[in-house]
């Protein structure tokens, strides 16, 4: 029994990739019409989030999220500096210059917000 029988994925046809687009915009968790009326599955009230390359694109949407859900602090780590300031800033967060390619930086990331914070309860490793 196939979940998603309303196409064949292995056959990229014009039909098929309609179909799978059409399920996607009604059972979407992020169009929020599938869940709607009902609480939201995170729970991040209290908690320390780190997300790196938070600075624009999909970590920056993380961050925002992550901070608008309630979380204690939310920490926007990335190479450009500058960006993960703005984003940071927007949110009441805390920036971090980080290059994830660099095992130390990411160490002291980790010793950063651990220091500061306590712990840290979401790594999102978006970089």
């Amino acid at each position: 029994m196939h979940c998603f029988a309303a196409w064949d994925w292995r056959k990229p046809s014009k039909a098929n990739i309609a179909a799978r687009l059409k399920y996607n915009r009604t059972h979407s968790t992020f169009t929020g019409r599938a869940f709607a009326g009902r609480e939201s599955l995170m729970k991040l009230n209290d908690k320390v989030a780190v997300v790196t390359g938070g600075g624009r694109g999909i970590g920056s949407a993380l961050a925002r999220k992550f901070a608008s859900e309630g979380a204690r602090a939310v920490v926007v780590a990335d190479l450009d500096a500058a960006a993960a300031a703005g984003v940071a800033k927007e949110i009441g967060g805390l920036a971090v210059k980080t290059n994830v390619a660099e095992e130390s930086d990411v160490a002291a990331l980790v010793a950063q917000v651990s220091e500061q914070f306590g712990r840290i309860d979401l790594f999102c490793s978006n970089a």
